[in-house]
Parts: structure tokens; C-alpha cells; sequence
């Protein structure tokens, strides 16, 4: 195990740029319970879904969730033509009855009608627009909420930016189709391949989670009552990065 992470780690140094070969990288996030259902029986959903589109998948470990949430995540690497497809494949499991029905799934119905893109930071540039043109546009044409991280809220991963579409399943689709786009027609698209992140603080909150936002403050040192530094203080607690 140790010697399959160190060449995943190896790895993750290689950035994708999706100015070439026409081939389109994305990371989606998914909650943990809807990876079984992507991954099929003895892996033959995923090997049936890369063999139709021609595209390199993999999706994180039990234990490689995405920073400050629970949640698994998908990489995509795609040609341009057929990255919809794959998009849509994992977009149907997020909100198929097998994985929203269960009591707890029920309590959380907000996450099951998004879907959270893991993009670069040059393509969350061009979804925003000139003047936030174009996400304004993106929201009106298809019906649908965008919301994406700030660059300086988020010391997550240096030049990721989190892209939440939220809406009806057909409409959130149409609207993923026009930033996939802006993304193909990026020259500047590089999205880091590791789905191995550094280790993040855990808190207090059970469910779906996230960044403590807006900014995450390390623990303030606590002076014992000699006037020494005898502790550090606990984190402050948070709700987490809850679903818009």
C-alpha cells in the first residue's frame, strides 16, 4: 500500500493540459455511498462507461475524500466529444433512487440535485465572465444556481476552484455542457490528476461538509497561567461547507 501511494504521489506532480490531444479534465465530487453504484458490480458500469467514451476514470479511495467535506471524487479525462457523456453517467447515480431514498440521503436532498466540479483556476476565470457576464448568462439560460469558491477563501489546492451547478437534472446537465466548453476552449486548463490531497483539519460536523469558510484560522496559542505557551487552543466549530 505504502509503495502505491508513493507512485500515486509521483504522479500527481503531472499536470494535465487540456489544450492538447482535444481531451478535457475534470474532477466531480461525489458522497461516498454513490461510488459503489458508478463502479457497478465487479466494476462493470465504470469498464463499460470508459470503454464508450474513451476516457481515463478513476475514482478516489474510502479514505481520499476531497478536503474539509466526506466526499469521494471522480477524475475524468476525456475527449471533448465524449466527456458529457461520462458527466451525465455520474450525474444520473447522484440522484438515481438507489442512493437518495435512504433515510439519511432523504435529510440531505439539497446535494442530490448538484453537481460540484473540481476546475482550474484559468476555467473558473472564463465561467465567470467579464463582469460575471457569462455565469449570469449560464444561470438564465438553463434555470440553474452556479456557485464557485473564491480563490482566496479556499487553501485547498493551489489553482482549483470548486464549481457548484445547482438545479433540476436536465437543466444542471445543459448548463455542465456550456462549462465544459469554456473549459475546452481554455489554453490555460491545467488540472493537477492526484486525488490524493494534504492532510486538512477534521471538525465537528457529521454529513455532507466542507471549507469552514471564509478563511480557515489556524489554533490561537493558548498562555498557561505562568505566562508560558502551554497549549494550543481547539479549532473554532464550524457548520461546514454546507449544500447552496
Amino acid at each position: 500500500m505504502n509503495i502505491l501511494r508513493k507512485m500515486v504521489a509521483a504522479e500527481s506532480t503531472k499536470d494535465i493540459d487540456n489544450s492538447s490531444k482535444d481531451r478535457v479534465t475534470l474532477k466531480v465530487l461525489i458522497p461516498a455511498h454513490v461510488a459503489g453504484s458508478i463502479i457497478g458490480k465487479a466494476g462493470e458500469a465504470i469498464k463499460q462507461l470508459k470503454s464508450r467514451t474513451k476516457a481515463h476514470i478513476k475514482i478516489s479511495g474510502r479514505d481520499e475524500v476531497f478536503p474539509y467535506t466526506e466526499e469521494r471524487i471522480v477524475l475524468v479525462v476525456a475527449p471533448s466529444h465524449s466527456m458529457m457523456e461520462a458527466v451525465t453517467f455520474i450525474h444520473a447515480k447522484l440522484r438515481s433512487p438507489e442512493n437518495t431514498n435512504s433515510k439519511a440521503q432523504r435529510n440531505n436532498k439539497k446535494r442530490h440535485r448538484e453537481m460540484k466540479l473540481i476546475i482550474s483556476e484559468s476555467s473558473a476565470g472564463k465561467v465567470i465572465g467579464k463582469s460575471g457576464h457569462t455565469i449570469q448568462k449560464i444561470q438564465e439560460d438553463h434555470k440553474v444556481r452556479v456557485f464557485l469558491s473564491s480563490k482566496d477563501e479556499w487553501g485547498v489546492a493551489s489553482g482549483e476552484r470548486l464549481c457548484t451547478v445547482a438545479g433540476k437534472e436536465v437543466d444542471v446537465n445543459s448548463a455542465i455542457q456550456d462549462v465544459l466548453n469554456l473549459i475546452k476552449d481554455d489554453p490555460y486548463a491545467k488540472l493537477n490528476k492526484s486525488l490524493i490531497y494534504p492532510a486538512f483539519p477534521k471538525f465537528d460536523c457529521g454529513g455532507y461538509q466542507g471549507y469552514p469558510g471564509p478563511i480557515y484560522q489556524r489554533p490561537a496559542r493558548v498562555r498557561g497561567r505562568e505566562g508560558g505557551v502551554s497549549a494550543m487552543a481547539p479549532p473554532p466549530l464550524h457548520n461546514g461547507y454546507q449544500s447552496e
